[in-house]
Parts: C-alpha cells; structure tokens; sequence
C-alpha cells in the first residue's frame, strides 16, 4: 500500500478561533512555574516546565541527502548539503530529581544551524535554526493548546495525585479536562494516547544507547 500525499492548502488546516487566548494562557502558567522553581526545585535556578533535567548536549552533524522524492525534497530538505547542530538528550518530567522518581519518557532537542530563511519566533527571527522537539515513542498525546491546558496543569502538578485515589482522580481529570469539557468532548483519545507511551517506552541510558 502507498502513501498518498495531499496537497497543502489552507482548508486543510483550521485555526481555533480561540487559539491566541488558549497560547497566552499557556506562556503565562509556563512563566510562573519556571519563576516558582527556583526555591521549589532547590536548585537555586528556574527549570523548565517539561523536560527540565538535560543529561547532555552534543554536538553533531544532520547531512541532507540528494535524489530525495519531490514530495520530500521540501523546506530544510530542499537542497542537499550539511549542516552543523546541536542536541540535548533529557527526561520528560517538569522536575530534576532521581531519575527513579521522574518516569521513563525521555526527549531528544535537535537543533540544525545554518538554515536559510527567517523563523516564526518574534525574538529572533533571523537565528538561521530549525528546531526538532522529539520524545522516545512514535505519538504524543495532545492535539491542541485547548488540551493542553489542562494537561500541562496535570503534569505540573503530578506529584498531588498520590495513591490510588490519586491515581482516579489524575484519570478523571484528564478525560474531563479537569471537569471544563463536555462529554462529547472528553479526551479519551489523548489519555489513551498517553497511556500507550506509558506501556511503550522503558527506562534507557540516552548517553549510552546513541
């Protein structure tokens, strides 16, 4: 069976009217954890909010391959050619304990260097980067900043749901989007999406294992 390739165009992709409102609210909690975990963390240093403890960064190098299929042969694959980059390898958790205490997920940030073209970041607009944000497992559990929500809340908060009341309850949160959406909205596939990474992935020494 073969793959076949749609078009883009922009019926294809339908923006939440509510979009912008949902990212702001995001950013906001994103800043007010990251300025909290200063003292919360004991680090003396703010952290992420996902993925805060790195195991390394490398340096490395991404080669563009040549003959590539036109349907491929697109943006940063246009052209052939090398190009220089970094990675930092890190855990998935919003916090920088034990690895035993931080779960299995772990992420690998791919950044290429001498990229032609500006980028969407406001700040920095001419950084010639592209950025790859990737976990250790072939799907991610959330499709939009309106999931995202409450699911960051989950996460960052993950250490209250403790027991198996706990347990129940982190369940019924995510589904019902901490009691905000309507049944028929229910995120059952994002859970079940979750839960599958959750049976997937297996603890791994990313310094060893690359």
């Amino acid at each position: 069976m073969q793959d076949a390739f749609v078009k883009y165009t922009p019926a294809l992709e339908q923006a939440d009217p509510d979009f912008d409102r949902h990212l702001q609210t995001v950013i906001e909690e994103t800043k007010k954890y990251e300025q909290s975990s200063v003292e919360a963390e004991g680090l003396k240093r703010a952290v992420r909010d996902a993925h805060a403890k790195g195991y390394g960064l490398a340096r490395a190098e991404v080669e563009i391959l040549a003959g590539l299929a036109p349907e491929y042969a697109q943006g940063v694959y246009a052209l052939p050619g090398r190009h220089e980059a970094l990675i930092r390898f890190s855990n998935g958790s919003a916090h920088a304990g034990a690895d035993a205490l931080l779960g299995n997920p772990v992420g690998m940030g791919l950044k290429l260097l001498g990229i032609d073209g500006q980028t969407l970041l406001e700040d920095e607009p001419d950084s010639h980067t592209f950025d790859y944000a990737l976990i250790n497992a072939p799907i991610f559990f959330c499709n939009t900043v309106e999931h995202y929500l409450f699911i960051q809340q989950l996460f960052l908060h993950f250490g209250a749901y403790v027991g198996k009341q706990g347990q129940h309850q982190f369940l019924h949160d995510w589904v019902t989007g901490k009691d905000t959406l309507a049944p028929e909205d229910w995120a059952w596939d994002e859970l079940l999406a979750f839960l599958s990474i959750l049976q997937r992935v297996h603890p791994v020494n990313l310094l060893l294992s690359t």
